[in-house]
């Protein structure tokens, strides 16, 4: 997420590490303790077996699906280049992946955008061009 090996934070202490690691981690914790992440969660148990009184996460061996990794970064509008690298230049309101994408308002703005096309409005009022557009690029929008 920051760009940079991650191994230089594996076994982190104090001091050792940077405000932009400690306030994701931070975040990712607190996300992941009040469930706003869907995670494999394990705790830290003693030489017996047993929890502690109260469990522990161990975070050494709690894992998080990258796709709800991404669902969270999205969600916090942070978009590290590792995770998004394939993006496009689309945006977000044209972006199927993103959480709040809507069809209607995708195909809203593209029917918008293809007015500009003279092909498209050459004989017709703006009304029948669209409906036009629409009906020829209806599987586009679901």
């Amino acid at each position: 997420m920051l760009n940079c090996d991650p191994t230089y934070y594996l076994n982190y202490s104090e001091g050792n590490i940077s405000n932009e690691f400690e306030t994701i981690l931070g975040a990712l914790k607190k996300d992941i303790r009040s469930a706003r992440i869907e995670t494999n969660i394990n705790y830290d148990y003693d030489l017996n077996g047993y929890s502690h009184n109260e469990p522990e996460i161990d975070w050494n061996t709690t894992t998080i699906w990258v796709s709800e990794l991404r669902r969270w970064l999205l969600s916090k509008n942070f978009k590290p280049s590792f995770f998004f690298s394939e993006e496009t230049s689309t945006p977000d309101y044209l972006n199927k992946n993103h959480p709040r994408y809507s069809a209607k308002l995708a195909a809203t703005v593209k029917v918008w955008l293809a007015m500009e096309d003279d092909n498209l409005m050459r004989g017709k009022t703006p009304i029948i061009a669209m409906e036009s557009y629409l009906t020829n690029n209806y599987k586009e929008f679901e």
